[in-house]
């Protein structure tokens, strides 16, 4: 019995519980996992050409039928969800707004990135306007003696407006998969104790909040799987006994420590370190995040996606398959209308 112990003490894997029922449909085996980040920038004409360049190597992606899983900053998804509710990133709001009721913080903001300076409402929408064709690659269109309208502006930003949201139309295709890193997700107050008490006649009834997490993050789960780093060994060792929860279904953990998988009322994937944790000894699932430029990305490809677990080889065959038909199609008639034209 002891030397059995020692055995397994001393055996690579780490089997935390056995027989637990796991939702894969994957036959059983070893699986290898890649997600390639990116690093997304922070000024805004960084930001234009980043989409730009990520919606045109996710495009090579999809048309040559590879699978991709890449995984962006929180501030991505939030930019994300921006240009899917109003077409352009929060920092282009002076584009949208009337050249008469642009703010003193707008003026500064449509002044810096245009390279100029105006006062009168006519020279601050020709400004909107000339930098609008710009990012429509269309600069040379411009003519500063000409007397601009808002609705030939409103044109334009509903033009920007498509070209922005085709990038989130990529990421609703069934190749492309999306991981969101958030950098922690403990509640801002999670080192204090806040009690919240409530008088009533007979007695006083103290409740204090137990987790530590902030659950805002589900916002997120719709559009992408959550990446989450920043969380203390310490709490990681609680969230694998099951003594801790992160309100999330299913969530990816960077650390230096653990790597591998569990399932603790959420399927929880461990990235980065090198104690390995198995659930099952029938799958052997490891992740790997794999930092790619930008300009480099057309050049990647997933051999396996996460959606993968949950389906049977046959489902995963039949989906690519449909994929790779409706693509010829696409292409079929795109060279049916050009010999038209």
């Amino acid at each position: 019995m002891i030397c059995l112990l020692l055995f397994l003490l001393s055996c690579e894997n780490i089997v935390w519980k056995k027989g637990v029922s796991l939702p894969y449909k994957i036959e059983k085996g070893q699986y290898q996992f890649n997600i390639y980040e990116l690093e997304y920038p922070d000024s805004l004409e960084e930001k234009e050409l980043f989409l730009k360049k990520l919606e045109d190597g996710l495009t090579k992606i999809i048309k040559s039928g590879k699978r991709l899983a890449i995984l962006l900053s929180e501030e991505f998804i939030k930019d994300h969800i921006h240009i899917e509710k109003f077409g352009i990133l929060p920092e282009e709001s002076f584009l949208r707004r009337e050249a008469s009721q642009l703010s003193s913080e707008e003026k500064s903001a449509l002044f810096k990135y245009s390279g100029e300076k105006a006062e009168k409402p006519q020279n601050l929408l020709n400004l909107q306007v000339k930098y609008l064709l710009t990012l429509l690659g269309r600069g040379e269109e411009f003519n500063r003696d000409k007397l601009y309208t808002e609705l030939y502006k409103g044109k334009l930003v509903d033009d920007i407006s498509r070209i922005r949201n085709r990038i989130v139309g990529i990421f609703k295709q069934s190749l492309i998969h999306l991981f969101v890193k958030i950098d922690s997700i403990y509640r801002k107050d999670s080192h204090k104790e806040y009690e919240y008490k409530k008088h009533y006649p007979v007695k006083e009834i103290k409740v204090v909040r137990s987790s530590k997490f902030d659950n805002s993050y589900n916002k997120y789960m719709d559009k992408a799987v959550l990446v989450v780093g920043g969380v203390e060994d310490m709490d990681i060792e609680k969230i694998l006994a099951s003594e801790l929860r992160v309100p999330l279904k299913e969530y990816l953990i960077l650390n230096d420590r653990f790597n591998g998988y569990a399932s603790r009322g959420s399927l929880i994937y461990l990235v980065g370190g090198d104690e390995k944790i198995q659930e099952s000894l029938d799958y052997d699932i490891l992740f790997n995040v794999v930092k790619v430029d930008i300009d480099e990305i057309d050049q990647k490809e997933s051999k396996y996606v996460l959606s993968d677990l949950y389906k049977t080889k046959k489902q995963i065959e039949s989906e690519k398959q449909k994929f790779l038909e409706s693509l010829k199609k696409i292409k079929a008639k795109s060279s049916e209308n050009k010999k038209m034209e």
